[in-house]
């Protein structure tokens, strides 16, 4: 079901004719009662018959509400929620001095979220609560001067920007956890240690996350397009970027088996664990492009760009790799900035009184600190983090595509 309410408005004012200021508000309340997931299959994964989801079903006698993902039957029996708030307020100045435009972007935003799952997505007591609330605040600001003359159109600029994150999570386990999430473990013991304390590993076994990262970012950025000719055209571009992050985590745990066993406590800290640190990060970076177009005619464009591109670093907020002494992996920690370099040639063309449109680009693009997901396997708790891999390449011809 979907309770929401949301509102938006604007307003507008000319005091001269040189000068226009534009009001900007919104508001959006969310509380959904939602959400969860259907079956659809079962993955096939390498692990042996035994530790695959049938038989992990069936050891515990448990059936899905319906394996026909549109009967659209689920059988969670924890809470689920979709809270969230949006608000934000922003102003758009433009100053007209004629011979250039000075524009002023000012904004505030606001995201408070409030989910909360079942996150095995079944009626097996496996996770109670997985509640993962956050709260973000941002603000930026942004002031750009554009102008031109004759054969030369120009824009520049400067650029602040602030958010700041915080997340206070929750994660409670059932008795069902150690069957159903450390399987090999739980099997090779039961036979001596029993099922009642192996159950009682996880149950009740609750993790709280605490994070909150800061960012800053500054730029500066200029633009122009030449005519050289009225039919060749030439558009440099520069970028200069400066941020810096700051970020704290901490995961505590408390409840489970009271004494376990040093094997208990390593199948334990398998599924979660314990970890606190600290990281920050600060980069620059120089991005820009250059492009060349050339109208053969009025239906005929031929082009070339260069192009670099920056995507931020950042500090994963979701608990990294530990080392072997048991100390969080701190390199793992931050996550370098990426870079992408593109290189592409191109031709559009209009054929049949414009009835027709072919485009025809080749480009390659070079990846260097390509930012991916991995994920940690290690002794520990199995999770996903953002780590950088050395560089990807990509080449394509695209076309023709008609339109």
């Amino acid at each position: 079901s979907q309770d929401s309410i949301s509102w938006r408005g604007q307003l507008l004012f000319q005091p001269t004719d040189d000068l226009r200021v534009r009001l900007y508000a919104d508001y959006s309340d969310q509380t959904p009662e939602c959400c969860t997931q259907v079956y659809v299959r079962v993955g096939e994964t390498l692990k042996p018959a035994n530790l695959e989801f049938a038989a992990l079903a069936a050891g515990r006698g448990y059936v899905p509400a319906s394996t026909d993902p549109y009967d659209r039957l689920a059988d969670v029996d924890s809470g689920i929620l979709a809270d969230q708030i949006h608000r934000g307020v922003s102003a758009i100045v433009d100053w007209d001095f004629g011979w250039a435009t000075l524009t002023s972007v000012s904004a505030w935003r606001a995201w408070d979220w409030r989910p909360q799952n079942d996150r095995d997505y079944t009626a097996l007591d496996i996770t109670r609560q997985s509640a993962n609330p956050s709260d973000q605040d941002q603000w930026s600001q942004e002031l750009r001067l554009a102008g031109g003359s004759g054969a030369l159109t120009w824009v520049g600029g400067l650029y602040a920007f602030h958010q700041a994150v915080e997340t206070h999570g929750v994660t409670e386990y059932g008795a069902d956890a150690t069957y159903w999430l450390s399987p090999a473990f739980y099997q090779a013991n039961l036979a001596v240690t029993g099922r009642p304390r192996l159950d009682a590993l996880l149950d009740g076994y609750t993790v709280f996350n605490d994070s909150r990262i800061e960012t800053d970012s500054h730029a500066a950025f200029a633009q122009a397009t030449w005519d050289i000719t009225p039919q060749l055209h030439l558009t440099p571009g520069l970028r200069y970027t400066r941020e810096e992050k700051q970020g704290e985590y901490a995961a505590t745990v408390t409840g489970g088996l009271a004494s376990p066993t040093p094997a208990e406590l390593s199948a334990r800290n398998g599924v979660a664990r314990a970890q606190a640190y600290e990281a920050s990060l600060e980069d620059e970076d120089l991005s820009g492009q250059v492009a060349l177009s050339w109208d053969v005619s009025d239906t005929l464009l031929v082009y070339g760009s260069w192009a670099r591109g920056y995507k931020s670093g950042g500090i994963n907020m979701a608990g990294i790799p530990n080392l072997p002494n048991g100390q969080p992996s701190l390199t793992n920690a931050v996550v370098e900035p990426e870079s992408v370099t593109t290189y592409e040639l191109g031709v559009k063309a209009q054929w049949f009184d414009n009835r027709l449109t072919t485009n025809l680009a080749a480009y390659r693009t070079d990846v260097e600190d390509y930012q991916a997901n991995v994920v940690d396997t290690g002794p520990g708790a199995l999770r996903g983090y953002l780590a950088n891999a050395e560089k990807v390449e990509i080449q394509v011809l695209v076309g023709p595509r008609h339109g």
